[in-house]
């Protein structure tokens, strides 16, 4: 001991302060012991209530209560009830324990085999768990969605609006020796049909103004017969109208073979459309000038009735002339 703490101790003992000193010096000893412990234990909770009675019979007021040490820990009895399980366990077997065995809860993960997927379990709680957890119902974890596809509606047909001006209309026909009749498309007005080399046997006038009504005149002797009707009557037939998908055959004398037969069938009559005004007049206009010769020939021969018809070029269509009544 120095001279200075002999000093000083001499000093507390004079002045009777060694007391202070010693529980100054214990205090400074056991601060650091105290903290270490983390302070004292616990308070225990305060004792429960006695559980209520049923039955007629109340418990007499002479029954000692029993104050239950929270402290002492007993074995659970019955199922074991995780509260994180999604849901209540199976009922055990009577042949398995409800309580898990001292070994489980005491195994370590050290002591599972490396070829497991899962680890051991390592207390008694995540055992029970994990049994509750395989009889629980397995739910998918990709929801099932059904797609409702909205009703279609029915399709409509929609009429496209014609677009340009109108042109006149256009005739697609077939014509020849019945069953070998060749293809003529888009046939020019007052075009003359009939064999090569003789005298045509019908003239394509044109369309009528209900747009389906083709009509030709007839310029060679011949008896028709078919789909198509005749003017004025049929016993003389002058002009004669088809529409589409009809068909008349012409029966022509002849000196070396007798009688041979023509077929006529048409196959289109549609509106013709142009972009251009002027391209649309000539399309209405135009016409073939042996056929028009050929149809003043028949004129002149005495066979008028074509003259009730007369072609108005504004419009591409025939229409019916007009007489002046006089009083």
């Amino acid at each position: 001991m120095t001279a200075a703490v002999k000093n000083v101790w001499a000093d507390l003992v004079e002045k009777r302060l060694w007391p202070v000193a010693v529980a100054l010096v214990l205090a400074l000893v056991a601060a650091p012991v105290l903290l270490s412990r983390g302070g004292s234990a616990p308070a225990p909770p305060p004792p429960l209530p006695p559980a209520p009675t049923t039955g007629s019979a109340a418990q007499p007021a002479s029954t000692p209560i029993k104050i239950v040490d929270p402290t002492v820990h007993k074995a659970p009895r019955g199922h074991y009830h995780d509260p994180f399980a999604g849901a209540a366990p199976a009922p055990a077997s009577s042949g398995s324990s409800a309580a898990p065995s001292p070994s489980s809860s005491s195994s370590s993960p050290s002591s599972s085999s490396p070829s497991s997927s899962s680890p051991a379990p390592s207390s008694s709680g995540s055992a029970s768990s994990s049994s509750s957890s395989a009889a629980a119902p397995t739910v998918s974890a990709t929801p099932t969605t059904s797609r409702v596809s909205p009703t279609s509606s029915p399709s409509r047909t929609v009429a496209s609006t014609p677009t340009g001006f109108k042109a006149g209309y256009r005739l697609d026909v077939g014509f020849g020796e019945a069953g070998s009749v060749k293809d003529a498309k888009d046939v020019v007005r007052l075009k003359t049909l009939g064999p090569a080399g003789q005298a045509p046997l019908v003239i394509y006038l044109g369309v009528r103004s209900d747009g389906k009504t083709a009509m030709f005149l007839l310029d060679a002797p011949s008896t028709p017969t078919g789909d198509g009707k005749c003017w004025p009557t049929p016993k003389a037939c002058q002009l004669l109208e088809l529409r589409k998908g009809d068909s008349e055959f012409f029966d022509v004398a002849t000196g070396s073979t007798g009688v041979v037969q023509y077929e006529l069938d048409v196959n289109r009559v549609a509106e013709r459309r142009d972009p251009s005004h002027t391209a649309a007049v000539k399309l209405r206009k135009r016409e073939s000038k042996a056929g028009r010769k050929a149809m003043f020939a028949v004129v002149s021969s005495g066979r008028t009735y074509v003259a009730k018809l007369v072609y108005v070029a504004t419009r591409g269509v025939l229409v019916a002339r007009h007489t002046k009544t006089t009083s």
